[in-house]
């Protein structure tokens, strides 16, 4: 009979009820016996026990009882202490991996309890305070350093050698270096038991002046530039008087650079100047000096009316030069690509002479330059010319205004039309009561692209024509002849009121023609925005809700011109009209400030978010301000708040709108996408906004939905019943860097239920039965040892009636367990993480401890504990400042080594889950990867590793199951 067919026939034998009674009553008996003997048992009820500390620190030791015992502390089976504490100041060879035993003693027993210590290496390492500064400006350096415990030796090795320096003390060096010019790298090296401390430092060593070469010497004309160029980066100092450095007048304009250059403002003449150097070290260089003579040429100015271009016609041009010349001048123009033309002129005074420039119709568009030749007394010849070097002509006319409109409108004529041109300025209208306008018939300039005529009368016709003006007033063909009549008279009062003065009526014309063209920019802007293809721009106009503000604006404009239109029919004083006008005009000002005609977008940067532990604590003190809770509730709140699978990726945008009022206003956007794979039911999502951003919550305009402003400082809160997929939008004037913006964070909470409003106040101050608890006069201690032992008694006896409720069994139907191979049961993984707040509280551990911590919870097959201690550790090592490259590495082996395991561990699971499904495809690449990740983890000891191959060979076998049919996979070596 095998085994398993022994433990089924077990399974099936009868037992008689009376039997399994007394077999029940003997077992409590024995439970409740066990439990009041533990219950007097002597007990250790506190140790005192660094789980880590450095070496040079003294190691403190203590435990207590609940009796009085004799004592005993065992270092590694060693007896150190015979009494509850032990003390001992470590010294630095003292790194390594200590078990402590705690035992106690008295008539009751002995008791006793481990802990281990780990001793932290402490590297040596020292503070150089001398050289403080890499320049140096003498040779011989002084080198002065303090270790953090006793070295050996200490040296300096650079291109002059090695030099060891003296030792005055335990820790403190000191010697000098003799280095020549030039720039030196300078090893300083201590050395304690072949362990090794470096720094390198670089010196550049100059004592030596700066060489200066001066100029100018000898003539110059036009300019005098005193110019010093120097062999190495100096400041320069000059004066027409000798003296030294310090005394020297003036500066050069640029400072510790090689080429220093002034121009001087002196006029004809002979000159003497004096200039000194000073090095970036302090090296002076002797003052030494340039003597030179300024030679002043004769220069031209042109003067011609009228501004560029010109068009057709003759003009007078104006020569003046700078000083009295032998004789007249010469002057040219020259187009370009042309030949060049004489200009004939005529002498006014000594310094002044006139020409005529004659530009014929049919030049068209040309760029002319004048060259200028004149010689003065004392024979110099001078060909510049200060101003007016250029000549600009433009002959050429604007097209004819091809669309054009006139229509009768209220109380005038409306006048309207397009001009495809880029050269035009303004446009000439002209205006007439008959047919046949010509360029006689002038009426007004405008430069927009369209004109309300109010100096009209009812029932009369007026006919228009319109020609574009270019910039060099060159003017247009008339455009075809457009007519209208309006509708009623412009100051016809009704209902036989007042009118408005004639005087006061051409005034209130002038703003309402003003204010149309307002109307017009706006009605222009809101179909602009609205139209706008851009998938930029169409964004920030409608984050910005552009279109919206705009449509406004132009309601305002609407608004303001009924308010002047109805000042026509009062009778209104001078001072009344400009009252009630100026009230108008502020409505007009507010409006164009707030209309805006373009955006552009600047720049944009996406970046993803996640609230730092910090954040996460500000958030959680917000979100349960207010409530009294426990420590264990908070801790389990922040833990849910961890559980929440929400992504945030940030968009940060600077934009730049211009206004009506020509004012240009920058922004800063940020919108935040919030992402969830599942729907999050009931949470918060609390933005906390640097002060960098936004000083209060009030200077902030929140897009979309509004959020409830928890503090102005600012902190405020969206509330969704839902969050699968939400947005959240707030924007500033002015540019806000995208690393202040990177401050702001953005947590998601769960809703504060209403078990969080209300705790009793003793479980809020201890959630654990006090010590002043007792039982039957016993300790607490003691007390709850009995009553936790009733308990277990209790619960036996419940167990066994519903065990008498029970029918009888049948046949025992063994359950499939996929993770048990040859008898062996593996237990599941947990999957209960460490807490948040546990893990705050570890992150203080030393890196050494929180892998020691990971491979012994990997090796539990705890992988999400693991896990954390893992990135805990990998936080820990990208802070740490490693004394040496050997040490770090060794570091990066072993984090890499528990990542392995983590890697093996994750491909075991989803092996068991690929045998759940049936799916050999990720069973098969899971068994691969299972041999990659072993391979790394290596040969040594480990439980997790003695795991995996006993569920490999599990996992060939359920392969070849899910197989059946034919193909069989061999298990590799």
């Amino acid at each position: 009979m095998t085994l398993q067919d022994s433990r089924a026939t077990a399974m099936k034998l009868p037992t008689s009820k009376g039997t399994r009674q007394a077999q029940w009553f003997a077992l409590c008996f024995i439970i409740l016996l066990v439990t009041v003997k533990s219950a007097f048992a002597l007990m250790i009820t506190d140790i005192q026990a660094p789980s880590a500390i450095a070496e040079g620190q003294t190691l403190e030791l203590s435990f207590t009882t609940d009796e009085t015992a004799s004592y005993r502390i065992l270092e590694d089976g060693s007896e150190v202490s015979t009494t509850n504490t032990y003390s001992v100041l470590l010294d630095y060879d003292s790194a390594g991996l200590y078990i402590y035993t705690f035992e106690a003693s008295n008539a009751n027993g002995t008791v006793n309890d481990t802990r281990t210590v780990e001793v932290l290496d402490t590297p040596l390492s020292f503070d150089l305070r001398e050289p403080q500064e890499s320049d140096q400006t003498t040779n011989i350096i002084l080198f002065d350093l303090i270790t953090n415990i006793e070295a050996d030796v200490c040296y300096t090795v650079s291109d002059a050698g090695t030099h060891t320096l003296d030792k005055w003390n335990a820790t403190h060096h000191n010697g000098t270096l003799t280095l020549l010019d030039g720039v030196h790298v300078v090893s300083v090296k201590c050395n304690r038991n072949g362990e090794l401390a470096v720094e390198n430092v670089t010196l550049k060593v100059d004592t030596t002046a700066p060489g200066m070469a001066i100029t100018p010497s000898g003539t110059v004309h036009d300019q005098a530039i005193l110019k010093v160029v120097t062999t190495e980066a100096s400041t320069c100092r000059y004066d027409t008087t000798y003296a030294s450095y310090n005394q020297l007048g003036e500066s050069f304009s640029q400072s510790n650079t090689l080429i220093h250059e002034e121009e001087l403002d002196i006029t004809e003449g002979t000159y003497t100047y004096y200039v000194a150097c000073k090095d970036v070290y302090g090296n002076i260089a002797s003052t030494d000096s340039r003597t030179f003579t300024l030679q002043i040429r004769p220069s031209a100015e042109i003067e011609i009316e009228g501004e560029n271009p010109r068009k057709t016609g003759n003009y007078v041009l104006t020569l003046k030069v700078s000083e009295a010349l032998q004789s007249l001048p010469t002057l040219a123009l020259k187009y370009q690509g042309e030949t060049e033309t004489a200009i004939p002129l005529t002498e006014k005074d000594t310094t002044t002479y006139e020409g005529i420039v004659i530009v014929d119709e049919n030049e068209g568009e040309k760029v002319g330059s004048f060259r200028f030749e004149g010689r003065d007394l004392d024979g110099l010849v001078g060909t510049r010319i200060e101003e007016g070097e250029l000549f600009v002509i433009d002959t050429i006319k604007p097209v004819k205004v091809e669309t054009f409109n006139a229509v009768n409108g209220t109380g005038g004529v409306n006048l309207s039309w397009y001009f495809d041109a880029e050269d035009e300025v303004h446009y000439n209208l002209y205006r007439s009561l008959e047919l046949g306008v010509d360029y006689t018939h002038y009426y007004d300039t405008t430069s927009g692209d369209s004109y309300h005529d109010r100096d009209t009368e009812h029932a009369v016709r007026y006919y228009y024509r319109i020609a574009a003006v270019d910039k060099a007033g060159n003017v247009g063909p008339l455009s075809d002849e457009e007519w209208a009549s309006p509708a009623k008279a412009v100051y016809a009062a009704t209902g036989g009121g007042a009118i408005l003065s004639p005087v006061l009526q051409v005034a209130l014309d002038e703003r309402v023609r003003a204010l149309d063209i307002d109307i017009l920019d706006a009605e222009r802007a809101v179909s602009d925005l609205r139209a706008e293809q851009d998938k930029e721009r169409s964004w920030l106009i409608a984050t910005l809700d552009l279109a919206s503000k705009a449509n406004t604006a132009l309601r305002s404009l609407q608004t303001a011109r009924e308010s002047l239109e109805s000042f026509r029919t009062l009778d209104l004083t001078e001072e009344e009209f400009n009252t009630r006008v100026t009230s108008v005009q502020k409505t007009i000002n507010d409006a164009r400030a707030a209309l805006p005609l373009r955006v552009e977008l600047l720049n944009q940067a996406e970046y993803d978010e996640t609230a730092s532990e910090s954040s996460l604590e500000t958030a959680v003190n917000h979100a349960l301000q207010g409530k009294t809770i426990a420590e264990k509730e908070r801790a389990d709140y922040i833990d849910a708040a961890h559980q929440l699978d929400v992504r945030v990726t940030t968009l940060v945008s600077h934009a730049e709108v211009r206004y009506a009022n020509t004012v240009e206003q920058s922004y800063t956007i940020v919108e935040k996408h919030l992402l969830s794979g599942t729907p999050q039911s009931n949470v918060i999502a609390i933005e906390i906004i640097p002060k960098a951003f936004a000083q209060r919550a009030s200077d902030i305009d929140f897009l979309g939905t509004q959020p409830i402003v928890l503090e102005e400082d600012p902190v405020v809160q969206y509330t969704y019943d839902s969050l699968t997929d939400e947005t959240i939008r707030y924007a500033v004037k002015g540019i806000v860097g995208v690393p202040d913006v990177r401050q702001s964070a953005l947590v998601v909470l769960p809703k504060p239920g209403a078990s969080l409003d209300v705790v009793p106040l003793e479980q809020a101050e201890g959630e654990a039965i006090t010590g002043a608890v007792s039982l039957f006069g016993m300790s607490s201690g003691q007390g709850m040892i009995i009553f936790l032992g009733i308990i277990i008694i209790v619960g036996l006896l419940v167990y066994y009636f519903r065990l008498q409720s029970e029918p009888a069994p049948g046949p025992i139907q063994q359950p499939v367990q996929p993770m048990a191979v040859q008898g062996v049961t593996v237990a599941a993984p947990s999957q209960k993480p460490v807490t948040k707040t546990v893990l705050v509280q570890r992150m203080n551990e030393p890196l050494v401890g929180l892998l020691l911590r990971g491979h012994t919870l990997i090796d539990d097959t705890k992988y999400l504990d693991a896990l954390y201690f893992y990135k805990a550790a990998l936080n820990r090592y990208g802070q740490e400042e490693w004394p040496s490259e050997r040490l770090q590495n060794s570091v990066k082996d072993e984090l890499g080594h528990l990542h392995a395991k983590l890697s093996l561990f994750d491909c075991m699971s989803k092996a068991h889950d690929a045998i759940v499904l049936e799916d050999k495809e990720q069973l098969t690449a899971s068994m691969e990867a299972m041999r990659e990740h072993a391979m790394r983890v290596g040969d040594g000891e480990s439980r997790l590793l003695d795991k995996a191959k006993v569920d490999y060979d599990y996992f060939y076998n359920q392969l070849n199951r899910i197989q059946a049919e034919g193909l069989r996979v061999k298990p590799e070596n």
